[in-house]
This record gives structure tokens, C-alpha cells and sequence, in this order.
């Protein structure tokens, strides 16, 4: 006869039976079931966040396009008044040139010899 030995393994496939019957089914372990909780919370936390710094973002710049509008129109009338007050300008260079020209005149006709003394009515002698 042939002796089995304790320690070698058996010929043939192992069967392993599990303490909980095939009928219970097998959750996942607690702490699996957390860590999935607090990912999908920091993935909704993180949406939220990207969502809400999205909408601060859009309302900034809303307030900066008002802010231009209302700078590129306070331009316009600044460049406007300037033009205004070119041509203001360009109207009082005009006078004083004509002006110069009048007192450039003047001053020739201030200058210049005075006419010889004409010769007034013969008088008559008796009177």
C-alpha cells in the first residue's frame, strides 16, 4: 500500500469553500464604498467651484465692457471738445495774423514821409 504523505498536495484540482454561503452576496468593503463617497463629492465640489469662478469671471467681464463703453464714450466727447477747441484756436491764429498785417500797415503809414504842405487858397490882398 502506498502511504500519503500530509505535506505534498493532492493530484487533481483544490476546492476552496468559502464561509458565507452561496446564497449571501458579497458587498464591497466598507471603506471602498467611502472612497468612492468622497470622490464624487470633490468631483461635484470641483464642478461647482469651476462653475461658480466661470460665472465670476463672466460677470467681470460684463462690468469691464460696460466700463469701456462708457470710457470710449466720454472719448468721443473729449475728442470732440478738443476738436472744438482747435478750430477755436485756428480762428483766434487767423484774427491775430490779420491783425499783425493791419498794425504791420500802421506802422509803414506811421513811418513814412509826410506829404508835402499844400498850397491853400491865394489871399487876397485887402482882406
Amino acid at each position: 500500500m502506498t502511504e500519503k504523505n500530509p505535506t505534498s498536495a493532492p493530484a487533481g484540482p483544490r476546492l476552496v469553500h468559502d464561509a458565507v454561503s452561496p446564497a449571501t452576496p458579497i458587498s464591497a468593503p466598507p471603506a471602498s464604498s467611502a472612497r468612492r463617497w468622497v470622490l464624487r463629492v470633490v468631483v461635484v465640489a470641483g464642478i461647482l467651484m469651476i462653475g461658480a469662478a466661470g460665472l465670476a469671471e463672466h460677470q467681470r467681464a460684463t462690468v469691464l465692457e460696460t466700463r469701456v463703453a462708457e470710457l470710449s464714450a466720454a472719448l468721443s466727447g473729449a475728442q470732440a471738445e478738443l476738436s472744438a477747441r482747435r478750430q477755436h484756436l485756428d480762428a483766434i491764429r487767423s484774427s491775430v495774423a490779420d491783425m499783425r498785417e493791419r498794425v504791420g500797415a500802421l506802422e509803414a503809414l506811421a513811418g513814412a514821409d509826410p506829404a508835402p504842405p499844400r498850397a491853400g487858397p491865394k489871399a487876397t490882398p485887402g482882406h
